[in-house]
This record gives structure tokens, sequence and C-alpha cells, in this order.
């Protein structure tokens, strides 16, 4: 898929609509910048949307300082859950790695596997316990980023469609040309009917 420069694009749909309107596209659009600070939702080169949006982003303090928070949070979120995931294998390496223990050795004495694997049952139940707030508090976490990640697409949607919309109006082909281009098709239509009826 090509890259479409979507600055030439509007420029060009505004030239189409009337060379004498003396507005350009960046009446409507906010400037480009090279450089956004906005890593969670960032500016894509082949999204519309995304494009217009953190063009407004760059220059509405309101919704700078909103997504300065959002990646704030979701530092903290993804630091939290790394944590947390090595912490889990740290613990499920030591079950799995004593259980290989266990299961590989061929106990002279029975009582004393039974003992291993009781001891093993034990640590995998208060593990368990150990973590099930966290485990409840994680199921939340995610509930929460995901609901922040689709609020953060009506969001979008809501400043952008404005802008496009004030863009496409002025942008709009003149319904006159497409008239004229009618007649002229109606025409030459005309005169083939004529040309097929003198042979």
């Amino acid at each position: 898929m090509k890259t479409i420069n979507l600055s030439v694009l509007f420029i060009f749909l505004l030239g189409c609509n009337n060379s004498s309107n003396s507005n350009s596209s960046e009446d409507l659009l906010p400037p480009v910048t090279e450089e956004s600070s906005y890593s969670s939702f960032s500016k894509g080169s082949q999204n519309m949307v995304d494009f217009v949006y953190f063009n407004v982003v760059d220059t509405n303090a309101s919704l700078t300082l909103l997504h300065n928070k959002i990646d704030s949070i979701e530092v903290k979120y993804q630091k939290w859950l790394n944590y947390f995931h090595r912490y889990q294998e740290y613990a499920e390496k030591f079950s799995s790695d004593a259980n290989f223990l266990i299961q590989s050795r061929i106990f002279s004495d029975t009582t004393e596997k039974h003992k291993a694997k009781a001891m093993l049952t034990n640590f995998d139940e208060k593990h368990k316990k150990r973590t099930l707030q966290l485990l409840e508090s994680k199921q939340r976490l995610e509930v929460l980023n995901l609901l922040l990640k689709d609020k953060i697409i009506v969001l979008k949607l809501a400043v952008t469609q404005p802008i496009i919309n004030k863009n496409l109006d002025k942008s709009l082909p003149k319904n006159t040309d497409t008239k004229e281009i009618i007649n002229e098709y109606e025409s030459l239509l005309k005169q083939v009917d004529k040309e097929i009826g003198a042979q």
C-alpha cells in the first residue's frame, strides 16, 4: 500500500473546489509535528484519524495533559505487569523443577515420595492463596486498560469528525461542473446517433 501524503491530499481537494478560495488546509488542520511523545497511542502514517487527532493533541493543552496522564499510567501498568509475570515465573519454575525431581526419582521408600508430593502440593496451594487478590487486581487492570483504549477511539472520532466534515464541506466539488459534463455527453450521444443514421 502506498503511503498517502494527507497534507497534499487536503490541499488538492481545496484547490479543486475553488481556486480563488483563500483558505488553505492549514486553516482546518493543525500543523504536523515531526515527533510525538504519545507512545501508547502513537501517530499512524497510514491512519487518517490518528494523523488528524494527534495534530490536534499537539496544539490542545487539555488533550496533551490527558495523553501525558495516559502514558504515565500505561508505564506504571506495564511495569507492574512485567514484575508480576516474573514473580509468577519464579514460583512456577520452582514448582516445575520440584515436580521433576519427585517424578524422576525412584524412591526407595514410598512414604518419603508421598511426603515430597504433599510438600509440593502445600507449596502450590499456599502460592495460589498468596496471589489470589493479585490475580483479581490483574483482571481488573486488564478490563480498565482495554476500556480506556475503547474510549480513546471514541474520543478520536469525536475530535476529528468535525474537522474532517468542515474540510469536506469546503472541498465539495461543484455540481455545476457535472451538469456541464452531462450536457456535453448528451450532445455527443445525439451526434453519434446522427452519424449512425448517416451510414
